[in-house]
């Protein structure tokens, strides 16, 4: 039966009960389930019962946890995941203040693919590539680099995802997803939309690529 990781837990009877009833002690066995079985759990922590009388409302991710012990574990982890982003166009960051118009006419000239990274909390500025073809292989050459050095103590795939996103036309993209998994054939790459917040600033026709230690929660 399909659940959500949302769990509720009432001091008395409710006359509208919520969809799940889950306890810190059933969430914490889902999450050992999934950790011993290498499975992905996609919690919906938005319901309504979050605001009913006598409730007390467990997420997933904090069940037996208390806001110490899950900021100690996101500063943690912040840095397990590299990802990487090549611009199609100049356009968005320069509307966006985020490049002077002489800066992005020079780019657009030149062909100028910006690699973007992020790492952590920062976005910065990574590489300048002449061409999709130049600046798809750094990406994936700076993948290889990072597993074999930063995630040099990861067993490839039993360890690490590679995912692959974009902006714009998903068709498109899935040459892009080709291509990783050629590379990368030991791993099973999974592609999405890069989020509205993010495609706004940078425009269609991105590409990005990640590389993230599968996390561990005891």
């Amino acid at each position: 039966q399909p659940f959500s990781a949302t769990a509720s837990q009432s001091s008395s009877a409710q006359s509208t009960a919520p969809l799940s009833q889950y306890t810190e002690e059933q969430l914490a066995e889902i999450a050992r389930i999934a950790n011993e079985n290498g499975m992905i759990v996609l919690s919906d922590e938005i319901h309504a019962d979050i605001i009913l009388d006598g409730t007390v409302h467990n997420t997933y991710f904090s069940a037996g946890k208390n806001a110490e012990e899950i900021k100690a574990l996101l500063e943690e982890i912040k840095l397990e995941s590299d990802i990487y982003i090549t611009l199609d166009t100049l356009k968005y960051l320069k509307k966006g203040g985020r490049l002077t118009p002489a800066a992005a006419a020079i780019g657009t000239v030149l062909n100028l693919k910006p690699v973007l990274r992020i790492k952590g909390e920062k976005l910065d500025a990574f590489s300048k590539a002449r061409g999709w073809k130049s600046a798809k292989k750094t990406m994936i050459q700076t993948i290889q680099k990072v597993i074999d050095t930063e995630f040099s103590d990861c067993k490839g795939p039993e360890n690490l995802y590679i995912d692959a996103a974009y902006t714009g036309n998903q068709e498109d993209a899935n040459e892009w997803k080709r291509e990783l998994e050629e590379t990368f054939p030991e791993y099973d790459i999974y592609m999405a939309p890069l989020s509205l917040s993010v495609a706004c600033h940078i425009g269609p026709g991105a590409r990005a690529v990640t590389v993230t230690k599968r996390l561990k929660v005891s």
